[in-house]
């Protein structure tokens, strides 16, 4: 089989759709088209089927995109190996991260990775953690961090590095930061500003309050932490943040954590990969900046 035929057939497959696939080959999408069919000649199977405007794997077209989702990823393997040889001059570093590693975590330690090695590209992407472990299973990220015990897939490794505390928040003049004791009763009368749906804080949360059998009053919804401090610094809810997330407006007087056992969670961080992937040079380097222990700064 033509390799080139394999690539372009494996970059459509990727993307469900022509138009990406000629923008990352950088050809057209008529010369996509016609390799695709000369690939099918060849094989003497259509790979393809479309609907509207996406198209979708046959069962042959599945079978062929797991075989050179296996080859380009050795070929890629190939050019780090021969890239080691050469050290750490140029190369790529793809990293994905949930929101809280990927804000308040990481832009430290790849600040420290881009004076040690410039000649190499960071790219950080910062998505939710189903949306991580997705394309951590497409080999579209080399590794990844996440908090909690959102995922589980058998393909991904996970290993912890670091510990976080999710603890519930309120603007620092909220009638319940000044009293000395705060009830779980109390809370669950506040309205409460959750993340999106799939992200590894408001699971933790969901957890948690199916654990002790209580519900809480649902005020609004970010997919931004930002959106969401600002809100409970204006008075609008309550919510239940990480450590490392409000470290800096608990140090700064905007916010208070108030002490609810019942709902603080101590989580785990974890770096994740595919376990089919061998860690490249650049990855090899990063992790070796992840060696001291990652705690928030400020206390209360």
């Amino acid at each position: 089989m033509n390799l080139n035929y394999l690539k372009i057939f494996h970059t459509v497959a990727k993307h469900q759709g022509f138009t990406k696939a000629a923008e990352e080959l950088l050809i057209s999408q008529p010369t996509i088209s016609v390799q695709i069919k000369n690939l099918e000649q060849e094989l003497g199977l259509e790979l393809f089927q479309k609907l509207g405007r996406k198209v979708y794997l046959t069962e042959a077209g599945q079978t062929l995109y797991q075989y050179t989702t296996k080859i380009f990823n050795q070929l890629e393997e190939a050019e780090n190996a021969l890239r080691d040889l050469k050290g750490l001059g140029k190369g790529r570093l793809l990293v994905g991260a949930s929101t809280t590693p990927g804000i308040y975590v990481l832009p430290e330690i790849l600040g420290q990775y881009r004076k040690l090695y410039p000649g190499i590209e960071v790219v950080l992407d910062i998505s939710n953690s189903h949306e991580i472990e997705q394309k951590l299973l497409h080999h579209e990220l080399e590794i990844a961090f996440c908090g909690g015990e959102g995922i589980v897939h058998p393909q991904i490794e996970a290993k912890t590095i670091t510990h976080d505390e999710l603890v519930i928040v309120v603007a620092e003049d909220h009638p319940l930061a000044r009293k000395s004791a705060v009830t779980l009763d109390q809370i669950l009368t506040e309205p409460f500003i959750l993340r999106e749906p799939g992200s590894s804080t408001r699971i933790a949360l969901e957890q948690r309050l199916q654990q002790l059998g209580k519900k809480i009053k649902v005020a609004m919804q970010f997919s931004s932490l930002e959106a969401i401090k600002q809100a409970v610094a204006a008075n609008l809810g309550i919510a239940l943040l990480s450590r490392f997330v409000i470290d800096q407006e608990v140090c700064a007087g905007r916010l208070h954590i108030l002490k609810i056992p019942e709902l603080t969670i101590r989580r785990e961080i974890k770096l994740l990969r595919h376990k089919d992937n061998k860690p490249s040079a650049q990855v090899q380097a990063f992790l070796r900046l992840l060696q001291e222990r990652l705690t928030p700064k400020c206390s209360t």
